[in-house]
């Protein structure tokens, strides 16, 4: 990757003691500007949150001895570096696509550490992190399709699914995954693979439906599709708003609703086509304490290996994900409705992944996705999805009992995300306040 000076891109020097001790170089050294960028942009592509690229491109830099700024944007990130009294900006090479990948995200930050622990040369970093960006984005597919489909029958046994509804997320989730790399590899819109997997979800457990081999219907079609709701995408796009990171954070919100809109659409269809609705509300079921801890170890450690988390810290996703729902039935028999519970769940899973991340050195997002997207209401977004498609279907005419379920759906599903974001971020972000944990920009520049 060349990087290319930013077309009439400077911004002016600010004098003053915080910047005193940063080296000041007449010349931009191409081997450091490489690396700065070649870093950014692999931990952006891989689904880092804005701001933790961000600290760890100025901790770099700090360590280079170097004064930077830092743009990130959607596709790309630009790099202003300081060059006597200006700044000369550098583009990234633009990505792709965001890719899910937590060992790509571990793996860049292991090798810029060896580089801050003088264990390694400016040159072998280089070369590690382009190893790094040539290598293989995904682990291997049957175990990704096998371990997500174990997140699938697991999900479906903690909201109370029969073993037929159970069998039928599994097989609809791994022929999903399957699919959806299929149509990856030649090379779809990005779109059509939610709404294809929800399709042929939906298609399936509507056929199981017919046949009268479960007891739990809507299970049967919800579950296949809430394992598609994209939990990192929306949690990212609500950690880039809390830390004032608007233009991703809008950026990425919008990509999870259109992807919602993918599944929702790909799932409606499917249904419709096989003369089962989805219905808007349903009895919430409850199973015993074992069962449900059981059940979420599975599924957290079924989302683990999809996003490809490294094996040493998948442990630690499987304790997050037991404590968190832990946490949540505690709450929930103590009365307390579903978003508060939520919120004491994703508050656990926040307390122990800022414990767990220091101890490991490891990433937030490795440790605290997989745990936490069981919980991300994705069942209340897709029945709020059908509840709107059937009041315009019917119009005037719907009935308003539709009209405040749909509601409660979606105002429900809104409270949840944000108790989750606030749960989850706000223990790290506290944890990150302190200087040596907040590099970034001199003060007042």
């Amino acid at each position: 990757m060349t990087p290319g000076v930013v077309g009439g891109a400077s911004l002016p020097g600010a004098a003053g003691a915080e910047s005193a001790s940063v080296a000041a170089a007449g010349d931009v050294d191409e081997q450091e500007i490489h690396l700065l960028l070649l870093t950014g942009r692999l931990l952006l592509e891989y689904c880092e949150a804005t701001p933790g690229v961000e600290r760890t491109l100025y901790a770099l830099a700090a360590n280079l001895g170097r004064e930077i700024r830092v743009t990130a944007g959607y596709r790309n990130l630009t790099i202003y570096l300081r060059c006597g009294d200006h700044f000369e900006g550098r583009v990234s090479r633009f990505t792709p696509e965001l890719k899910i990948n937590m060992r790509m995200i571990t793996d860049v930050h292991d090798v810029i550490r060896r580089l801050e622990r003088r264990q390694a040369t400016l040159g072998e970093t280089l070369q590690a992190l382009e190893r790094l960006s040539e290598a293989p984005p995904h682990a291997n597919r049957w175990l990704a399709a096998g371990m997500l489909a174990v997140a699938a029958a697991s999900l479906a046994g903690i909201f109370g699914g029969d073993e037929a509804c159970a069998a039928t997320a599994a097989g609809a989730t791994a022929l999903g995954v399957l699919l959806r790399q299929e149509l990856a590899r030649r090379r779809f819109n990005m779109f059509f693979l939610p709404f294809s997997a929800a399709l042929l979800g939906a298609v399936l457990g509507s056929l199981v439906i017919r046949a009268g081999w479960t007891r739990t219907p809507d299970l049967c079609l919800l579950v296949p599709s809430l394992v598609l709701v994209p939990g990192v995408h929306i949690l990212n796009a609500a950690y880039d708003l809390f830390e004032n990171h608007m233009p991703l954070a809008l950026a990425r919100a919008a990509l999870s609703l259109s992807i919602l809109g993918a599944i929702a659409f790909g799932l409606l269809l499917g249904s419709a086509a096989t003369g089962h609705l989805l219905a808007v509300s349903s009895p919430a079921t409850t199973i015993p304490l074992p069962a449900a801890l059981t059940f979420a170890a599975l599924a957290s450690a079924g989302f683990g290996v999809f996003f490809n988390v490294p094996v040493r810290l998948l442990w630690a996703c499987v304790l997050c994900g037991v404590a968190g729902h832990a946490a949540r039935d505690f709450a929930a028999a103590a009365g307390l409705d579903l978003a508060w519970a939520t919120l004491a769940a994703s508050a656990t899973v926040g307390v122990l992944t800022a414990l767990l991340r220091e101890l490991f050195h490891a990433p937030f997002a490795a440790i605290a996705f997989g745990a936490v997207v069981p919980l991300v209401p994705g069942a209340l977004i897709l029945r709020a999805a059908s509840g709107t498609i059937d009041l315009v279907a019917q119009g005037a005419s719907a009935p308003p009992h539709l009209l405040v379920e749909t509601a409660v759906a979606g105002i429900y599903a809104g409270l949840v995300l944000l108790a989750i974001a606030v749960g989850l971020l706000t223990p790290v972000a506290l944890v990150r306040r302190s200087p040596r944990n907040n590099p970034g920009p001199p003060l007042g520049v």
